[in-house]
């Protein structure tokens, strides 16, 4: 069994909504068997804004570890987490 310990930033409290609607969320700590995954979570809409606005300003885009999710919320954010880390992160590119 995959032993999976997911953290989020201390600030998020009280905040959900308002991340929600951002669509965009920094800081996620997952430990996964001990390994140490940080990501950023975006929802489609978000992250089709940052790619546009990357593309426009530099031609070019990197994200690094990143988590697309149909909403950002914890609820989706763990699930998430926990699917990929149960298929040893299989599916993620």
């Amino acid at each position: 069994m995959v032993e999976i310990e997911v953290t989020f930033p201390e600030d998020l409290d009280g905040y959900e909504g308002i991340i929600e609607s951002k669509g965009c969320l920094f800081g996620v700590r997952a430990v996964v068997d001990g390994v140490v995954h940080e990501v950023t979570v975006y929802d489609e809409v978000r992250l089709m804004q940052e790619l546009r606005d990357e593309l426009q300003a530099r031609g070019s885009s990197l994200i690094v570890k990143m988590l697309v999710v149909p909403r950002v919320t914890r609820e989706e954010i763990v699930q998430a987490i926990r699917r990929f880390a149960r298929s040893g992160f299989a599916g993620s590119i």
